[in-house]
């Protein structure tokens, strides 16, 4: 088995499954609602856990994360403000996708190319999980054009 992410919609849907080898992770972006800059946060799954381990902000007003963990460190790239080490581990989480004008939630898996959550689930709640899967599950993904599942 292999560590994956899953995401599905509120009618429990998989929209996305996706295999997280070593190595291999995930970024969510929105624009903050206040100080209308970006804020990405990077996950890694292991050990069927969704681990944060990086959130970047271009400024720390208004709610944006400014807490540096002792495990973790701080390093300015500008324009951005780099938090590593978060260590937040999960098992799922919400994330609820913004519009074009509120949120403009993106995706990306690995390296890929940034994918535009907020024109196909604009409004919605999607619930992002870990999970197991055998590369023989690979039958079961939905057919989807928009991102490479393994």
């Amino acid at each position: 088995p292999v560590d994956a992410v899953v995401i599905r919609n509120a009618d429990d849907a998989v929209v996305l499954r996706a295999a997280m080898p070593l190595g291999r992770g995930f970024e969510t972006e929105y624009i903050h609602s206040v100080q209308k800059s970006p804020v990405r946060d990077r996950y890694f799954v292991t050990g069927n856990r969704i681990r944060q381990w990086e959130t970047r902000v271009q400024d720390q007003n208004a709610g944006i994360t400014s807490l540096m963990l002792p495990h973790g460190r701080f390093r300015a790239d500008p324009p951005w403000l780099i938090f590593e080490g978060r260590a937040m581990s999960l098992a799922d989480f919400v994330l609820r996708v913004g519009t074009e004008t509120i949120g403009r939630n993106r995706l990306r898996l690995g390296h890929g190319e940034w994918e535009p959550l907020f024109t196909r689930f604009a409004g919605q709640r999607l619930y992002v999980e870990a999970a197991r899967q055998s590369l023989y599950g690979r039958r079961e993904l939905p057919a989807c054009k928009w991102l490479v599942f393994w």
